[in-house]
């Protein structure tokens, strides 16, 4: 049972007595409706809408489906492929990388401690000043097929990537052949 389905010319005509159920008074009551069958046309676009962005979550899947319902949907190319996020930073600058004097770093990364020195392993990056922390790195990449360039609003995708995905995710929109 769908409470937002209505025939309001069957309504019209239920509501109307049976003696007065001529095809001119028909008329004038379907005149009658037609503001509220307008009306209602409205808010049944408004409701569809807002029950796709609601469907909508930030995960790959949806993002993806999202992203080709409005510029690909035809051939569905549009491909969303993961980042390098593992490239950690490290929270002190390397002049205190010296193991003398007891100076060892925090590690927020990958890496390894030798004997007299620290080995930087699997692309972590060393912080430009103390007390920064994060990472460098994209955590996903948007990749267009470069068939919608024309019609694909680099703004237009950047906004829609935006109000879906989550506060803490980077990105970088690029055209494939």
């Amino acid at each position: 049972m769908n409470l937002f389905n209505i025939d309001f010319k069957r309504l019209a005509l239920l509501l109307l007595p049976v003696a007065l159920r001529k095809p001119n008074i028909y008329a004038l009551v379907k005149v009658c409706f037609s503001p509220l069958v307008t009306l209602f046309d409205v808010f049944t676009r408004n409701r569809n809408t807002n029950r796709y962005r609601l469907n909508v979550t930030p995960q790959i899947c949806h993002l993806r489906r999202m992203l080709n319902d409005f510029f690909d949907p035809e051939l569905r190319g549009v491909v969303i492929s993961d980042g390098d996020a593992t490239n950690w930073l490290m929270l002190h600058p390397s002049v205190l990388f010296s193991l003398e004097g007891g100076k060892q770093p925090i590690w927020v990364g990958f890496g390894e401690v030798q004997a007299d020195r620290i080995i930087i392993t699997d692309g972590v990056k060393l912080a430009p000043r103390q007390g920064n922390v994060g990472y460098s790195g994209l955590d996903f990449y948007v990749l267009l097929p470069s068939r919608v360039r024309p019609s694909a609003d680099l703004n237009r995708v950047s906004s829609l990537v935006n109000t879906y995905k989550l506060a803490s995710k980077r990105y970088a929109i690029s055209f494939y052949n």
